[in-house]
């Protein structure tokens, strides 16, 4: 992600620019899913005085508004610039998580809602081993 994409975003969703939030959706774009603390890694030695709170307080707000999807893991919250409904793959040693190229199921979820339930987005997580982690446990 660009720096002129970070601003775009954060003006779309009517946030304030600073240079600690380009950094943060920076960050955000550059690993797959990482959590506040790994993206607060990755700005500190650019932007040594910021908080994880920083991150934290940018990221629930790009939630909110929809720009950034929250993805539940036993590490914590992982964070996804992909907003749309779509499922991920979660390696139970190493915590790696990845998007699921395609998901059968989600034609499936609209059939078997309560009546008069609409889904607006699902998550699914499937656990298993990375090749990484594989290769070393064999």
């Amino acid at each position: 992600m660009s720096t002129d994409e970070a601003v775009a975003l954060l003006r779309e969703a009517g946030l304030r620019v600073t240079p600690q939030r380009v950094a943060v959706l920076k960050a955000l774009a550059a690993e797959s899913h990482p959590t506040a603390e790994g993206i607060l890694a990755r700005i500190l030695p650019e932007y040594p005085g910021t908080g994880l709170a920083t991150v934290y307080n940018t990221l629930a707000a790009l939630a909110r508004r929809g720009r950034v999807l929250a993805i539940a893991s036993p590490e914590g919250r992982r964070y996804d610039l992909r907003t749309e409904a779509h499922q991920h793959v979660r390696c139970r040693r190493c915590g790696r998580v990845e998007d699921l190229p395609e998901w059968p199921g989600a034609a499936w979820v609209h059939t078997v809602l309560p009546a008069g339930w609409s889904a607006e987005g699902w998550q699914v997580m499937v656990e298993g081993l990375c090749d990484t982690c594989r290769s070393v446990a064999s």
